[in-house]
């Protein structure tokens, strides 16, 4: 029996917003060999190309990025099932685990991991293990579907990957779309704990005051358009979001895009990420999705935009 499509989920959200972290839980929680992850970081044009924003170097503007290149991977991804080679090979990301405090567990303990693996694998795999976890917080995940074949996924990850501006365009080629999301003070918060970035040409240290005149302002003008009064702080558009096929994760008091509020903190008190209901929520999204079938924004023609 022929291998199905694969699973190609496009993980984004702002600098720091839990992306990488997120991407390794889920390579980890699944069976050996089914995730591979593909990261956006690796598609970056040489620092000589890249543009400048108030006076320092711009890693967040659209122009930064190899997106034709990057598109070619995806193509090939939809095309074989299987991420190239010389991703894995040529990828820096390793070199950015854990550079600066950047734990992937997070805190999560082993239990609370061996629980959504038991979960991952009752509904991926066919296998009775309910996981109380995923079900308690999720009943909708609960199903007697048995899947004799399981779908392998493709994680990209990155921090322009919806936006329709893109040149060329790569939301028609996935087929799950999750946006992450953050305030400006955590995303200052968490860039400011790491010691800076492994790029192809050495380590880069954010300058005074990066955050503030670079990073945010590009997400504000790439994302602003899925929210309300263009607030990335605030509340989605649900009637964009739905155009786009994108699901926003609930963070802290703000909405996602299914219409869930989460309350986390008391009042003057910073909204946490809570890494353990992020990756129940993710989770609960890629099950729904391999339950539903390949579904892209549009049909994709042979240079991979929409139509």
């Amino acid at each position: 029996m022929p291998h199905p499509p694969p699973l190609i989920i496009g993980l984004s959200g702002p600098s720091s917003s839990g992306k990488t972290t997120i991407a390794h839980h889920i390579q980890a929680l699944f069976p050996p060999d089914s995730v591979s992850l593909i990261h956006q970081d690796d598609f970056y044009l040489p620092e000589t190309q890249l543009p400048t924003r108030a006076g320092m170097l711009d890693w967040d503007s659209a122009a930064s990025f190899d997106f034709a290149r990057l598109q070619t991977v995806l193509l090939e991804v939809r095309r074989t099932g299987e991420v190239p080679e010389w991703v894995d090979r040529e990828s820096r990301e390793v070199g950015n685990v854990g550079v600066g405090g950047d734990d992937h567990d997070h805190g999560l303990s082993k239990e609370v991991l061996e629980m959504m693996e038991r979960g991952v694998r009752s509904w991926y795999l066919g296998i009775d293990e309910p996981s109380p976890l995923l079900s308690s917080s999720h009943s909708h995940l609960d199903s007697d579907s048995q899947r004799k074949t399981p779908r392998k996924i493709i994680i990209l990850e990155g921090i322009l990957l919806f936006p329709p501006h893109l040149n060329p365009p790569l939301s028609p080629l996935l087929t799950l779309r999750i946006l992450l999301t953050s305030t400006l003070q955590d995303t200052k918060t968490r860039r400011q704990a790491r010691s800076g970035y492994v790029t192809a040409e050495g380590f880069w240290v954010d300058p005074p005051d990066y955050v503030e005149k670079v990073v945010w302002p590009n997400y504000v003008l790439n994302h602003g358009f899925l929210f309300e009064g263009g607030d990335v702080e605030g509340r989605v558009r649900g009637d964009v979001v739905r155009e786009h096929g994108i699901e926003v994760c609930p963070r802290g008091e703000g909405k996602g895009s299914d219409g869930e509020m989460r309350k986390e903190a008391k009042e003057g008190q910073e909204r946490q990420w809570d890494v353990k209901k992020t990756l129940a929520w993710v989770l609960s999204k890629i099950k729904k999705a391999l339950e539903e079938g390949d579904a892209p924004a549009g049909r994709v023609r042979a240079d991979g935009t929409g139509g």
